[in-house]
């Protein structure tokens, strides 16, 4: 049994009691009061967290790309050499 003190609510005294029930139990009591509109709403909101959930990649499984990896880019053999515009604030 759940029991919550709403003291917080400034409910001195009152307890809530939630009968224990599964999450899956306690989404269907919930979704069974709802009206269509609402319903659909959250229909939308579950297919969201599933696409969503599909689509993540573990940090693991995550490959990063390394330096100069974008296609049809090619860095010209002198590219880290100091550029002649900056001469004069070099030391």
């Amino acid at each position: 049994m759940i029991t919550a003190n709403l003291n917080a609510l400034g409910m001195e005294g009152v307890m809530w009691h939630l009968p224990t029930m599964t999450i899956q139990q306690l989404l269907i009591t919930e979704v069974s009061r709802q009206p269509d509109p609402l319903l659909r709403e959250v229909w939308h909101y579950l297919n969201f967290l599933k696409a969503k959930a599909g689509d993540e990649v573990s940090p693991n499984e995550a490959v990063r790309p390394g330096f100069g990896s974008v296609p049809g880019i090619e860095l010209a053999d002198d590219f880290d050499a100091p550029l002649k515009d900056f001469a004069d604030y070099r030391p």
